[in-house]
């Protein structure tokens, strides 16, 4: 110890240094002493400046599960005098003694070569006889005596004959790289050497066989009684005798080839090869400086999953070095045997600590004449031991007996509902209270209990502390009294926390932990909410008509608007339309007569005058004889109180107008002027029930011209003529359209094959209408513009009731807002629910992150999740009597029939009508849509408080004011940190709000974790992206909307972005000059914005290295991709498979953004701009010529594959596994892939950016090497694709189910769309 350099450093450097402060340090050892000498643990701190303490704190519980083995002392015969060895190792002792140094192979080389044959190395080989062929035989020969003494003749001829096969096998086909500098000469000399030992005949496991019979000595030529050594058969005659049930058992050894031969002889002898489980464990030393020696029979590569077959019992005895004393996680043993001494103390005690189990041996091998004598100290120590492990166990009855007096009188119960909690339980609680915090793979969510104070003077204390995502002002809590025992203390402090987190409102009045509802009234309308099944019973559309027949009795004023027909912009009629109402607004309705000509029917409201100034008869004379002309079998007979009335605008008294253009007169009247100038009306057909046609011409025919009709012409008949020279008037006419809906383009298909066709009627058998046509195709024009009518009065009703404090502007939006798919109206719901689903999510999430400042991230979504659920906005819905005004009936003209006053004020019986809660959700979630197009935000949240008055909303800015507000304007950036404002390109106002944006979760620290800021971020990304591309002109259809939002808020785009994004972090190196002195050097390393994430997990560590090698391969091809490639590289970006703090980052920082500037998106956007995000969503909205699709492979597999399903079949290797994925349906797990769990980091060192893994390299070699290897040890992943019952493609090489699913899914499609010409 006085020699040694670690001791010299610090007699002559520490010591001698006088320093104020030095650093407090704790070291932990499982022994600091290793030879059990007096006054050796008081050197060790005289040297160490340190004080060596046993800890005493849950010392008492460590006692209770940890049990003291049984020391057993195992003795065995030493080998009889007249043992000798066998023929074998005198054959190998012969052949290294009488070995030709000049036949050696590397001295043959040297000698060979001019410039060699007199070097220094010749001459040293020959003088010191150490080449690699002699070191070589020399160790095999040195372990073959070795394993003699130790093992016997048996051992040592096995030894020998594997040794051989070994070498021999392997040089054959050079499959051993530690040798790869040996030459073909030096393989070929060793095997000649060592043939003259063991023939190429002889087998091993003639060998092996003999081994399972031990009087069977045909195989070998041994000398004396026995092929096994007196130690080794005891160690079988033990092994034999111990109950192998429930064995977990070590045997540690001194050497790799004792460990080899050992395990052999317990797998093989008959005693124990029906017992034993045998498996062994040597040192992985993966130095590359290490040599090859072909003694080494353990293949450390097979050795892997040995710990862990032993922990699942596919293993019952390992067989091991000194490597399994420490460091090794291993199953507690329940028989630990030496079998040789222990080499000192520190061996003894850690091999001791093995065996851990209830009731286990430690077994010490001595041979009978060993005179014992430091068995003898350690059995000394093994009292002293016994004697301490009794004191404590005396204490920790006492401290029993205590326990139960101490804890009966401390709870807590709340009044209003009888919830108790006490002192036994509140441990329990506080557990499950930490179990529903938000999960993270890398971060323990236990609660961490310290203690301060000392056993004996009986004044313990604890303090708890919770995971950083619990609100700093009750992450901790410390025990009310001092106490006796470590549990006491713990209960109290944990009584505290729950206590404190009641207090805060974290607990509900149940004592159970808050799972999205602030209160009991809130969980019940919740539960409440859950019930709405998919399709409930709501009230039938509002009838907008039966209120406006009342009116008719109740007003005394009228009010007249204009329809005017426009054809091509040049007028084409004008007509009044008289209601007891006014319109809401003006209209414009495109009429679509024919697939060729399409009017607009303008509707501008105008005056209002008195009832009394008009005659109301006049005008239900005036609307039923319009009407008549083309509904005659739809109209009622003698009833003429029509809800709207229509009249020409240019009548001033329709009672002239009405006898003028009552009845109809004969076709065989001179027709050719009325018609001329337009005032003729509809023809009809007397032979064919007076069936309307429109006129199309005139023509006289003979008789004998009859059948000579135009071919293109359609004839019903042929005309019959008396005379054959007889002339008649005949009229070519076209059948008037049947179809009274005007609003819905009819196909031209459709068309031609009605109004092209013409006929010829005799005009003898016709008559045409007074009413000239142009008034009559008007009447046909009006069911079409009452339903526009009724649609826009529907919508004022809802804007000036429901929506009144609003203040719509833009009614249209409205009408969109309502008018579902099912309607057939012109505009449908869905852009506007795309954009309001957005606007919904932002401003809850920030109403609720600002009303409960102290709610953790799990609370916060939970409670997110419900205020925006169907149910809750279905329920919402039907509360508010919106459901009356959502328009699911489409319009069908051959359906409609005239409104009388009469019929509508008849008493009705009330109907309902079923809708899907996602509709009623839909038509909430558009209307705050339209809302915010009218409006903005602003109009937006008055809208949400109509609708959603069960939430406190409150203004954009206050919202703000008050997060802003939480935050510590004084707590400065710490300079690490500094370059990251740089990165982000915003200059935090509160730093405190950027070092929260990048704190883990598994962070130990007062800063709370990103994990608030991260939902909020979410909610601000997504209206960012969703308002952006809502606004793109032309607009976007709603399907590739919602494509292109999940694109851009994928966790792996995200998360690609957080890895390119940098800034350059200066670097300074030093350079020694050949003259000694030094020369700095300048440079600069990027500094990528996820390596100033501050986290407390090794784990982490190790997940970003990986990530970082798979971005490293794949950065540059999806660059290109973003660049100018013309599909979103879904497969490439599931190939990164990034962890998903990298993505969470990114929106933490976005949260933060947005609450240091007041809510300002463009700050937002701007960082988003300087990452690539905004760009790239400029891209994506660009829908002409090399427009990007964006549509995801395995959705575009199931729209290629039409009716045929899609299954997913993913397995590891070649062997279908279970879990992993395998028949997953199309359509499932597009956002992302099952992870593996990983480890929790344990580490309690914090992350300085840049301090852990550099953006240009992994952590560490160790690090990279796990992360490359780790797929290989556990099997890649493969994918099938099935179409139908036919398979399409298999993949592999994957390392998640969501990177071959999506990587097999573009595959299929790209084959499908080959097959099918696509």
């Amino acid at each position: 110890m006085a020699s040694n350099p670690a001791n010299r450093i610090m007699r002559d450097f520490y010591h001698q240094t006088e320093t104020p402060e030095r650093p407090q340090i704790l070291g932990l050892t499982a022994s600091p002493r290793t030879r059990g000498k007096a006054g050796e643990l008081e050197s060790i701190e005289s040297n160490l400046d340190a004080i060596a303490r046993t800890p005493k704190l849950h010392r008492e519980e460590l006692l209770r599960y940890t049990f003291e083995p049984e020391l057993v002392r195992l003795q065995y015969q030493n080998k009889s005098p007249d043992a000798s060895p066998p023929a074998d190792l005198r054959k190998l002792a012969n052949l290294y003694s009488n070995l030709d140094i000049e036949k050696d192979p590397y001295i043959i080389k040297c000698r060979a070569d001019p410039s060699a044959s007199d070097s220094k190395q010749l001459r040293k080989a020959l003088n010191s006889r150490k080449t690699y062929c002699q070191d070589q035989i020399k160790s095999l020969y040195n372990k073959s005596a070795a394993i003699f003494e130790e093992l016997g003749s048996w051992a040592t001829q096995y030894f020998i004959y594997t040794t051989i096969e070994n070498f021999c096998s392997k040089a054959d086909v050079d499959d051993f790289s530690p040798i790869h500098a040996l030459d073909d000469s030096e393989k070929s000399y060793l095997k000649e050497i060592l043939r003259t030992i063991k023939s190429p005949c002889q087998k091993t496991d003639d060998l092996v066989q003999s081994l399972k019979n031990e009087d069977d000595l045909r195989n070998l030529s041994l000398a004396g009684s026995t092929c096994l050594s007196a130690k080794a058969r005891c160690l079988v005659d033990y092994l034999a005798s111990v109950d192998t049930t429930e064995l977990t058992g070590l045997v540690f050894v001194q050497t790799r080839a004792a460990c080899a031969v050992l395990g052999q002889i317990l797998s093989t002898h008959e005693k124990t090869r029906n017992k034993l489980r045998v498996s062994t464990f040597v040192g992985m030393s993966s130095s590359p400086n290490r040599k090859f020696d072909m003694g080494e029979l353990v293949d450390v590569k097979n050795q892997t999953d040995t710990l862990e077959h032993m922990r699942h019992g596919h293993k019952n005895l390992i067989l091991a070095t000194s490597v399994l004393e420490e460091g090794i996680d291993i199953s507690a043993c329940n028989v630990v045997i030496c079998f040789e001494k222990p080499p000192n103390l520190k061996a003894f005690i850690q091999r001791r600590g093995r065996a851990r189990k209830s009731r286990s041996k430690y077994v010490l091998m001595f041979p009978e004449d060993d005179n014992q004598s430091q068995l003898a100290m350690w059995e000394q120590l093994e009292d002293e031991m016994r004697k301490s492990y009794m004191d404590e166990m005396r204490k920790i009855e006492y401290l029993r007996a205590i326990e139960d007096a101490d804890t009966a009188a401390r709870e807590f119960c709340v009044q209003s509902t009888g919830a108790k909690i006490t002192l036994e339980d509140a441990v329990q609680h506080l557990y499950h209270f930490c179990a529903t915090l938000p999960t993270d793979p890398y971060a323990d969510l236990r609660p961490i209990f310290t203690f301060t104070g000392t056993h004996e003077g009986e004044s313990i204390k604890a303090n708890v502390s919770l995971p950083n995502s619990v609100d700093s002002s009750v992450r901790e809590a410390s025990s009310l009294y001092e106490w006796a025992s470590e549990k006491l203390a713990r209960r109290d402090a944990a009584f505290e926390a729950y206590i404190a987190l009641y207090h805060a409102n974290l607990v509900s009045d149940n004592l159970l932990p808050l799972r999205g509802q602030g209160d009991e009234a809130v969980a019940e309308a919740q539960k409440s909410v859950q019930k709405i099944v998919s399709l409930v019973d709501i009230n039938e559309q509002l009838d907008i008509w039966s209120s406006i027949a009342r009116e008719w009795y109740n007003v005394a004023t009228i009010h007249i608007s204009t329809v005017l027909i426009t054809q091509g912009g040049s007028p084409w009629m004008k007509m009044l339309m008289i209601l007891p109402k006014p319109l809401p607004n003006p209209l414009e309705i495109d009429l679509y007569w024919d697939a060729f000509k399409t009017l607009k029917a303008t509707i501008e409201p105008g005056l209002s005058i008195s009832q009394d100034m008009i005659n109301t008869q006049a005008m239900a004379d005036c609307t039923a004889l319009l009407l008549r002309s083309v509904f005659p079998n739809r109209m009622e007979v003698d009833q003429t109180d029509f809800v709207a009335h229509f009249v020409p605008a240019e009548v001033q008294d329709l009672f002239p107008w009405l006898e003028q253009y009552r009845g109809t007169f004969s076709a065989e009247s001179p027709i050719e002027e009325r018609f001329a100038n337009g005032t003729a009306g509809i023809i009809r057909d007397l032979t064919n029930n007076g069936a309307p046609h429109t006129f199309g011409g005139l023509e006289r025919l003979h008789s004998r011209m009859s059948g000579q009709l135009d071919g293109a012409t359609q004839s019903v008949r042929d005309p019959e003529i008396e005379e054959e020279n007889e002339e008649e008037i005949f009229i070519r006419a076209r059948r008037l359209p049947k179809r009274a809906d005007f609003l819905h383009a009819i196909p031209l298909q459709d068309c031609k094959k009605v109004e092209l066709s013409s006929t010829l009627l005799r005009a003898s058998e016709c008559t045409v209408d007074k009413l000239p046509f142009i008034y009559s195709q008007f009447a046909l024009f009006v069911p079409s513009i009452l339903h526009k009518v009724e649609i826009n009065m529907i919508a004022e009703d809802l804007r000036r009731n429901l929506l009144s404090s609003v203040e719509f502007s833009d009614l249209s939006l409205v009408i969109t807002a309502i008018s579902t798919t099912a309607s057939q109206e012109s505009t449908n719901y869905q852009r506007l629910e795309f954009l309001g689903d957005s606007i919904l999510k932002t401003m809850v999430s920030l109403t609720l992150l600002a009303t409960h400042v102290n709610w953790h991230e799990g609370v916060l979504s939970h409670q997110k999740d419900h205020i925006v659920s169907n149910a809750n906005l279905a329920r919402a819905c039907i509360a508010k009597g919106l459901d009356k005004y959502i328009l699911t009936k489409p319009f069908t003209g051959h359906k409609w029939r005239p409104l009388y006053i009469s019929n509508m004020l008849s008493e009705q019986v009330p109907s309902t009508r079923q809708l899907s809660t996602k509709t009623l959700a839909d038509v909430v979630e558009s209307l705050i849509g339209a809302a915010y197009c009218d409006g903005g935000i602003t109009k937006a949240l008055a809208c949400l408080q109509s609708l959603l008055p069960a939430t406190q909303w409150a203004p954009l800015d206050q919202l703000c004011a008050t997060l802003n507000s939480v935050y510590d304007i004084h707590v400065p950036l710490p300079p690490p940190y500094e370059p990251l404002e740089t990165l982000i390109g915003h200059n935090f106002k509160l730093p405190s709000l950027l070092l929260e944006a990048i704190t883990h979760p598994s962070h130990h620290g007062r800063t709370p974790s990103y994990q608030r800021l991260e939902f909020l971020g979410d909610s601000v990304l997504d209206r960012i992206i969703t308002v952006t591309a809502f606004s793109n002109t032309p607009p976007i259809e709603t399907h590739t909307l919602h494509l292109i939002r999940t694109a851009l808020v994928n966790a792996n785009f995200l998360a690609y972005h957080s890895l390119t994004l940098s800034t350059p972090l200066p670097k300074t190196s030093i350079t020694t000059n050949l003259d000694g002195t030094f020369t700095p050097i300048e440079a600069t390393t990027p500094l990528a914005l996820w390596t100033f994430m501050r986290h407390s997990s090794p784990a982490i560590r190790t997940a970003q290295a990986a990530c970082q090698i798979r971005f490293q391969r794949l950065a540059a091809p999806i660059h290109d991709t973003f660049l100018s490639g013309t599909h979103y590289p879904w497969t490439l970006l599931a190939a990164l498979e990034a962890p998903k703090f990298f993505s969470d980052i990114v929106e933490a920082v976005i949260g933060a953004i947005y609450i240091d500037t007041g809510g300002e998106l463009a700050a937002c956007e701007a960082f988003l701009e300087r990452m690539g995000v905004m760009p790239y969503l400029r891209r994506v909205m660009w829908r002409g010529e090399g427009a990007v699709a964006v549509k995801h492979p395995k959705e575009e597999l199931g729209v290629v594959a039409d009716k045929e399903g899609v299954r997913y079949e993913v397995f590891r290797g070649g062997e279908k596994g279970e879990g992993l994925g395998g028949g997953s349906k199309e359509g499932e797990g597009l956002g992302g892939g099952n992870k593996e769990e990983e480890q929790l980091g344990g580490s309690n060192k914090e992350e300085e950016p840049g301090s852990s893994t550099k953006a240009d390299e992994p952590s560490s070699d160790n690090d990279a090497e796990t992360v490359q290897t780790g797929a290989k040890k556990k099997g890649e992943l493969k994918c099938r694709v099935w179409v139908g019952e036919r398979m399409v493609v298999e993949v592999g090489a994957g390392l998640s189910a969501i990177e071959v699913e999506t990587r097999a899914a573009e595959e299929a499609v790209g084959i499908l769309k080959k097959e099918k010409g696509i």
